[in-house]
């Protein structure tokens, strides 16, 4: 009788562990961290004598993403001239509308619809610092229309287009409408001037989308790429010690390839920092 008894504790016990490890499969298996892909993702190293912290403290030659407290989930359009107000670059988020068979634009301050990475790069002597063209950026499907934008102070920032000689053949049709360019689909040489946002732009005002109104928008210039397969982005020059630098990522709304109907699915780069241009 123990026997059967044993044979019955050992069966309800298996049991229990079996139907355990069956719910904890389930759940490992649909729970969301399972399948999740982060909307951003990054790192950012160097392959000399540079090291970066998101502190005064703990210098290394890579960051990521989990090194960084406050990363958006997403990003939208908007817009900017990228100048400092109040110890801040000022972007504006913005929408269209039809009326009258014309388009006008609304926009309004946006403080969450950027990516901002705030770091300190550690340097062995005063040398200037560049952006490898082994660098990766992919932000899908908004390629076309992104901006990257360094910042060391106000005389040390540049907003660098990666694909400025690449559009969409609405683009194409935009540049020639808004701009009086012609451009082709891939082989524009130089980056188009695009007139930034700098003031927010009631439904009232019916302001023009590509308006030429200096009181909302101011013509911005960009650093274009030549060739994407040797071309080293100059970003500034660094001092011996620690040096705090700021990288804005955004999906610039006044680009002529910009289509507010498209979704943001990701953005994922791999930035290498270099001191060398060679």
């Amino acid at each position: 009788m123990d026997g059967v008894l044993k044979k019955i504790y050992f069966t309800i016990i298996m049991i229990f562990l079996s139907g355990g490890v069956l719910i904890f499969s389930i759940f490992t298996w649909f729970h969301p961290f399972k399948n999740e892909i982060p909307s951003i993702n990054f790192t950012i190293s160097s392959f000399d004598d540079i090291l970066f912290s998101t502190t005064t403290n703990d210098f290394k030659t890579m960051l990521t993403r989990e090194d960084f407290n406050k990363i958006p989930s997403s990003l939208k359009g908007i817009s900017t001239v990228f100048e400092r107000k109040d110890e801040n670059i000022i972007f504006y988020k913005t929408s269209t509308f039809i009326d009258d068979d014309k388009e006008y634009i609304v926009s309004k301050k946006d403080n969450q619809s950027y990516l901002e990475l705030s770091f300190y790069i550690k340097s062995v002597k005063n040398q200037n610092l560049y952006l490898s063209p082994l660098s990766h950026i992919n932000i899908k499907p908004f390629e076309k229309s992104i901006r990257i934008g360094f910042f060391k102070d106000d005389n040390n920032k540049l907003i660098w287009e990666p694909n400025s000689d690449v559009h969409t053949e609405e683009g194409v049709h935009k540049a020639l409408v808004h701009y009086d360019k012609i451009v082709n689909v891939e082989s524009n040489k130089n980056a188009l001037e695009y007139r930034g946002i700098k003031s927010e732009i009631s439904k009232k005002d019916k302001i023009l989308s590509y308006s030429k109104d200096d009181r909302y928008f101011s013509n911005v210039s960009v650093k274009s790429t030549l060739s994407r397969n040797d071309s080293f982005v100059d970003c500034f020059p660094l001092k011996k010690g620690m040096n705090k630098v700021k990288v804005y990522f955004w999906i610039e709304s006044q680009d002529v390839d910009y289509d507010e109907n498209d979704l943001f699915e990701q953005l994922q780069f791999s930035f290498l920092f270099t001191t060398k241009n060679s």
